[in-house]
């Protein structure tokens, strides 16, 4: 092997394997890759025969065996990515996008994507949180300005399709009680490819979305971003309760929903915030919430045709036909509270 050989071999040497000892993404990482390739082919290339065919499987040969050992690398020490495309979706968060792997990059520490199957493991504080109102003021700019980022976006909960899918439309900003409101179902965020039991999840329930914005479609009649590689978070304005007991004058029985009957009041309300007002009924109706968990720590009280749990707010009377009434504290007597027409 001639002088200029060796001399090309060992300068491309160094430019293929320094690039591995340096643990930041850069282009000049890349760069000297390119540039060693180049160089090292050159070594192996000049003075063979059949170089038409030497140029073109040398240097691809090489390309292959730099990226499997960049996977390598990467998994093995845990280390930025060399060949990789990244996307910047906050000053925190980052993504490495490699051909059959990406590498996430949260606040400096970073964790490994193999086959891209998980959706982004960075706290959802290192995301600013868009309402969804906001990002579907202009989809199209919006889509422009994500797309192919990872996004925390906080909603209402439009529609529920089977165990894969939910979307979250544009609505009012007026929230009405149980959370009802006016959608605009010309414009919504869909999140795809979801993996949920759709028992947990209510048309109107608030929640939090981090996912990555990957298409936009538009037809005649709506527009739609599309998310996918999501985590849903349950809102933590579900957390914590106040419970307010509207009680009134009145000791008629009065029908507040199906088989649930006031006396003596005219609600009971959960607030988690001033935008999330529901009503008890509404709650049990939707199985949110249910009668065993309100009298769990209460002994029942047996009387001559029905029976009672004297809760801290108020009082739940059992009547026959599985009719149930709350009753006001400031009702003591309870033997019309059945006299239900």
């Amino acid at each position: 092997m001639k002088k200029v050989n060796i001399f090309f071999i060992i300068i491309g040497l160094l430019f293929l394997i320094t690039p591995y000892f340096i643990n930041v993404y850069s282009i000049f990482r890349i760069v000297a890759l390119l540039i060693g390739i180049i160089i090292f082919s050159m070594g192996l290339i000049l003075n063979l025969p059949e170089k038409v065919a030497k140029i073109i499987l040398i240097p691809l040969s090489l390309i292959v065996g730099l990226y499997l050992f960049d996977f390598f690398i990467v998994n093995l020490f845990n280390t930025y990515p060399i060949m990789a495309i990244k996307k910047v979706s906050s000053t925190k968060v980052k993504t490495y996008n490699s051909l059959f792997y990406r590498v996430y990059d949260c606040d400096g520490e970073l964790n490994i994507d193999n086959g891209y199957k998980k959706s982004c493991p960075c706290d959802k504080n290192y995301l600013p949180t868009i309402n969804v109102n906001k990002i579907l003021e202009n989809p199209k700019e919006s889509f422009k300005t994500y797309k192919n980022k990872f996004v925390h976006i906080e909603g209402k909960i439009t529609t529920i399709v089977g165990t894969s899918s939910l979307g979250l439309s544009a609505y009012e900003d007026r929230i009405d009680l149980n959370g009802h409101v006016s959608f605009d179902n010309e414009k919504s965020v869909v999140i795809d490819g979801l993996d949920i039991d759709p028992a947990d999840y209510y048309v109107y329930d608030f929640i939090e979305v981090i996912g990555i914005v990957r298409s936009l479609k538009t037809s005649d009649e709506k527009t739609e971003i599309h998310i996918t590689d999501a985590k849903i978070i349950p809102s933590s304005i579900y957390d914590k309760y106040e419970l307010i007991v509207n009680e009134i004058n009145d000791r008629s029985v009065t029908k507040a929903y199906d088989k649930f009957y006031y006396m003596g009041l005219q609600g009971i309300y959960y607030r988690y915030d001033e935008n999330n007002i529901y009503e008890l009924f509404y709650l049990l109706m939707d199985k949110r919430e249910s009668i065993d968990n309100l009298v769990k720590s209460t002994e029942i009280v047996e009387e001559d045709g029905y029976s009672y749990y004297p809760l801290h707010d108020y009082t739940i009377v059992n009547c026959k036909k599985d009719n149930v009434v709350f009753v006001s504290k400031q009702i003591n007597d309870l033997e019309n509270a059945c006299d239900i027409n």
